[in-house]
């Protein structure tokens, strides 16, 4: 939801007073990427130590895996997107 509000701002306003402030919603996804990684490690070695091999406990979690993937794709692109303007507020 964070992401979707930074390019909201981005593809209707673009530029303004508060473009400095994408980098709250920006910090916030980063963050939860981060939780969600540790979880999914933390899954991994459970099922890892429940006699589950590599290749299994891949295969039971590929759609989450491709889902985190994707989140942190799109969180690079946001980041890449607003970096300019979030550059340009902390200068002035």
């Amino acid at each position: 939801m964070s992401l979707a509000s930074c390019w909201i701002y981005l593809t209707r306003y673009g530029h303004g007073a508060v473009q400095g402030y994408l980098l709250f919603p920006i910090e916030g996804a980063g963050l939860f990427v981060i939780l969600m990684l540790i979880v999914l490690r933390q899954d991994f070695v459970d099922l890892r130590v429940g006699g589950a091999s590599t290749l299994e406990t891949i295969r039971l979690r590929r759609r989450v895996y491709l889902l985190i993937g994707g989140l942190i794709v799109l969180l690079l692109a946001t980041s890449w997107a607003s970096a300019g303007r979030i550059f340009q507020a902390v200068a002035t």
